[in-house]
């Protein structure tokens, strides 16, 4: 009895160690068939005899089904293996960057701190207290956060006009000095920043600066508060005056903004002087001084912005 036939066309399918790339098969009905096809395929290799017993096509095919699945999922695994390979192989690379940045900002850091104050840039000394900030900050996160929960502070405020609330939701609340870069066209609420620390976004804690807020609706009545997530306080590089910025920060050397950085210049803001907090029963969550400030020092992201026009 004659059947299915598997036939390799291949060049090395039956030599040792190899295996053809694909098999054909040809259903074989009588001897002159069986003729004629080797006639016409003079490279056929047979897998099998020719004669067919009963069952032994069904059997010859089944495996050679369960061959192809298993070289599918061998090709399969190889590219599961090379994909794993190409993303390790990337993730080694993004650490090895990692540390040649993290390398270069280590040294960058530890070289501008061995020089004098004196013969810093500008932006190298703000550079540096932002990372001083940050370094008291990751000592120091979570007992700012308690403390503001604690005193069940609501929002921090900035002035500004109306004309600039779309670029600040589109760019963010940006440093002084960078809107001056960008040009803009924003619309300062303060022109004069007497405290000089243009590289900072100056915000008050939960009940606006009363005193400039009347000065600025004289001027123009139309003046926004804008409310801003509490989270800044212990995520962003800040710093706190117990009052009107001004009159503290004389001096922006690095060595000089010890006092308003961290945890201690933060609680100095809620500081009862002169029975001033009993006397006026100030809530938990107001500064003792209506003009004491938040300096931030970085970009404050559109996502963490309120708008609360009064």
């Amino acid at each position: 009895m004659f059947g299915w036939v598997v036939l390799d066309r291949t060049r090395d399918g039956n030599e040792p160690n190899g295996r053809g790339e694909y098999f054909h098969f040809e259903q074989i009905e009588n001897s002159q068939d069986l003729k004629l096809k080797k006639e016409m395929w003079g490279d056929i290799k047979f897998y099998t005899h020719v004669a067919l017993v009963p069952g032994e096509a069904e059997t010859l095919l089944t495996g050679l089904e369960r061959w192809y699945e298993c070289r599918e999922a061998r090709q399969n695994e190889r590219e599961r293996l090379a994909e794993e390979r190409e993303r390790l192989s990337k993730a080694r690379r993004e650490v090895e960057y990692a540390k040649l940045e993290a390398a270069k900002y280590a040294n960058r850091v530890t070289f501008l701190r061995s020089q004098p104050e004196w013969s810093l840039s500008r932006a190298e000394q703000i550079y540096l207290v932002s990372e001083d900030i940050k370094q008291q900050l990751e000592l120091e996160r979570e007992a700012i956060r308690a403390n503001v929960v604690q005193r069940g502070i609501s929002y921090l405020l900035h002035f500004t006009y109306p004309e600039s609330i779309e670029k600040i939701l589109q760019m963010g609340l940006i440093p002084r000095h960078m809107m001056e870069l960008s040009h803009a066209g924003f619309t300062f609420s303060d022109e004069a920043r007497y405290d000089g620390l243009r590289e900072a976004s100056c915000l008050s804690i939960d009940f606006p600066n009363y005193l400039m807020l009347y000065k600025y609706r004289q001027q123009r009545p139309d003046i926004c508060i804008l409310a801003i997530d509490v989270s800044v306080l212990w995520e962003l590089p800040c710093l706190f005056t117990p009052g009107n910025a001004a009159r503290h920060l004389h001096n922006h050397t690095p060595g000089h903004f010890g006092p308003f950085i961290g945890l201690v210049a933060f609680e100095k803001l809620f500081l009862d002087r002169d029975s001033h907090r009993t006397t006026y029963r100030l809530p938990e969550g107001f500064t003792t001084d209506p003009q004491a400030e938040v300096l931030v020092i970085d970009t404050i992201k559109p996502v963490a912005a309120k708008l609360n026009v009064q």
